[in-house]
């Protein structure tokens, strides 16, 4: 990854914001040159549930990605959160710590063997409560949406990795979320809708079967193991789910009725949100409003991430596809 050069901030940030991968990487570098070297591959529970696609094509193509130093920003002060979390532990707690195990695996074709690596960082563990804790550093917006499978899998990957490196079962796994730019006027307009009430917000996650779980992580494993020796248009497309694709929904806004003097205007929150356009007229039927009072909108399902965070958009052949038949889709409407 190349940055953009920032002459308008401080070069100590710049350096802060550019180089934090650096150090990342260099931690991860320290923790294997102090294991044995007698695995084939190695994967982090992090990376384990996310689309191999993506992690790929940035290696592949990392001279020619271009970023913004401002955008890790928000990595930086989750860096940080952890950092003071470590200074202030207890004696006997555990914390910063990488883990790893490896396993023998037998690929699909059920002949090739390999041996893997699954790893992870272990924020903390508190032994009196026998608590595995992962610290996340999110926005409170993303809380709207429900909980993201890959949180609970991520613990879950971790307590196991923790009981056969150090023979501790942990009986609690937690997520404790820190809001990045909690608002307390968004929790009182949002809070129907799940906008969290305070700054920090704890989850307790359920404990997987073990057997499921370990399946999970070898199938996953085999995938991306496999994905290597792809050509970059042959790389398994992104799910919707690793997509962040939300479901296509139509909202239903109040409209007032305008003057000469003093246009209409439509409110800015949706009084329903239907999954279907028959459905919101059902639900106009039911409640006997005049739909002349009310407008449908039809909001189409979208990749969040392809849009929003994968630095890897501009070259992936699933999102070039995608845009295109898009972009085929408006042209036959606006012809029709």
């Amino acid at each position: 990854m190349n940055y953009i050069k920032a002459d308008w901030m401080p070069q100590a940030l710049e350096r802060a914001l550019t180089l934090s991968n650096d150090t990342y990487h260099a931690e991860v570098a320290e923790y294997f040159a102090t294991i044995k070297k007698d695995y084939d591959y190695a994967i982090s529970v992090t990376t384990l549930p996310s689309a191999p696609q993506p992690r790929i094509l940035a290696h592949r193509h990392s001279s020619s990605l271009w970023g913004d130093p401002v955008d890790n920003l928000w990595t930086m002060k989750g860096s940080m959160i952890h950092a003071i979390i470590e200074q202030n532990a207890r004696s006997g707690d555990i914390t910063e710590k990488r883990i790893g195990v490896t396993v023998p695996l037998t690929l699909c074709d059920g002949v090739t063997k390999v041996r893997i690596h699954f790893h992870g960082q272990l924020d903390l563990f508190e032994p009196d409560t026998s608590t595995i804790w992962d610290f996340k550093y999110v926005s409170p917006r993303s809380m709207l949406y429900g909980d993201k499978e890959e949180h609970t899998f991520q613990l879950n990957a971790l307590r196991l990795l923790f009981k056969i490196a150090y023979g501790i079962e942990a009986k609690h796994i937690k997520n404790c979320f820190v809001m990045k730019d909690w608002a307390k006027m968004e929790y009182i307009k949002s809070k129907d809708r799940g906008y969290p009430e305070r700054q920090i917000v704890v989850k307790e996650r359920e404990i997987a079967d073990q057997a499921s779980l370990k399946m999970y992580m070898a199938t996953n494993a085999k995938l991306h193991y496999a994905s290597r020796e792809m050509g970059d248009e042959e790389l398994p497309v992104c799910t919707p789910e690793q997509q962040w694709r939300r479901e296509a929904t139509w909202k239903v806004y109040t409209r007032t009725k305008g003057t000469k003097s003093k246009p209409g205007h439509m409110s800015v929150i949706a009084k329903k949100t239907c999954s279907s356009e028959s459905k919101a007229l059902e639900w106009l039927e039911e409640t006997g409003v005049k739909k002349d009072n009310y407008i449908i909108k039809h909001l189409k399902s979208r990749p969040t991430k392809c849009e929003d965070w994968c630095e890897v958009s501009g070259i992936c052949h699933q999102r070039r596809k995608e845009l295109k038949e898009e972009q085929e889709e408006n042209e036959t409407t606006t012809v029709n």
